[in-house]
């Protein structure tokens, strides 16, 4: 076994070009989000005029409708689209760092060279940000595939933290805006149809993304925290009981290929597939 190339590998060209293109592609994802959440979130505040305005629940009630019905329809299959081909990017990125053959079984056919170039031109930032991608380089005497490994659990770790967090957040919000329509209406003594009407109905649009959010998030972290376990099981097993390292290299190749089938199951949810198990992220997290 020869020993760690991952942390100089990282920053040839041809991985950086990578970077860049797969860090666009999450970029452009994260600012369709941010332009979703706060319209989203103006629409849902309307209500709070509306509370105070009776007059005004119809046109509030009928821009929430709208509003839950466009971002249903044409906004969410847009930003999964972009999330899908961001996360092709990101697949392209790890195999051809690790060496490792592309998967199309698992992950559907890889981004053309084109794209690639096109995304990263599209790169604005700076180029200090992007290199050491891995944070590997205190172990460079790490033998293969221990030092492939040594990135995945690096991944898997810092995504399920971050997917937990976010979740639970969301998960505040879904059960704490009800709670604070109850409690107007309570105050305003205002009828429910009405309450229905200038509260829940403004923020559906947003109740429906979050509860979205919220429920691929935990299912992301909790896959996440099986195969690390998994992972790190087998790397503590394999440190008290030397060996031949293919037990080890097949570990690695099924680890990349459980990121391979959430990029497949993403690439599902853009071109229309009734697969049930779709993932989309609404949020797209890189290894970072």
């Amino acid at each position: 076994m020869g020993v760690c190339v991952i942390a100089d590998r990282q920053n040839t060209p041809e991985i950086l070009t990578l970077v860049r293109a797969m860090t666009s592609a999450h970029n452009q994802v994260q600012r369709l989000e941010a332009v979703r959440l706060a319209i989203s979130v103006l629409v849902a505040l309307t209500s709070v005029f509306a509370a105070a305005r009776p007059g005004l629940a119809t046109v509030v009630a009928a821009l929430g409708a709208g509003w839950a019905l466009f971002n249903g329809l044409g906004v969410s299959a847009w930003i999964q689209g972009g999330t899908a081909r961001a996360a092709l990017l990101q697949e392209l990125f790890d195999v051809t760092l690790f060496r490792m053959e592309w998967n199309a079984i698992a992950a559907g056919d890889p981004p053309s060279a084109a794209e690639v170039s096109r995304f990263a031109r599209r790169y604005r930032g700076p180029d200090d940000v992007i290199v050491d991608y891995y944070e590997i380089r205190d172990f460079q005497d790490l033998p293969a595939p221990f030092d492939v490994l040594a990135c995945q659990v690096q991944n898997l770790h810092w995504g399920t933290r971050i997917r937990r967090r976010f979740a639970g957040l969301v998960l505040a919000l879904v059960i704490g805006w009800p709670l604070t329509g109850m409690i107007v209406g309570v105050l305003l003594r205002t009828p429910v149809d009405q309450l229905l009407l200038i509260w829940f109905l403004p923020a559906l649009g947003a109740l429906l993304m979050a509860s979205e959010l919220y429920r691929r998030q935990r299912d992301a972290a909790a896959s996440r925290t099986r195969v690390l376990g998994l992972v790190q099981r087998r790397i503590a097993d394999r440190l008290t009981r030397p060996g031949p390292p293919d037990d080890l290299l097949v570990l690695a190749r099924q680890v990349q290929d459980s990121s391979s089938r959430a990029v497949a199951r993403r690439h599902a949810c853009r071109t229309g597939s009734s697969d049930d198990s779709g993932h989309r992220t609404a949020w797209t997290f890189s290894a970072r």
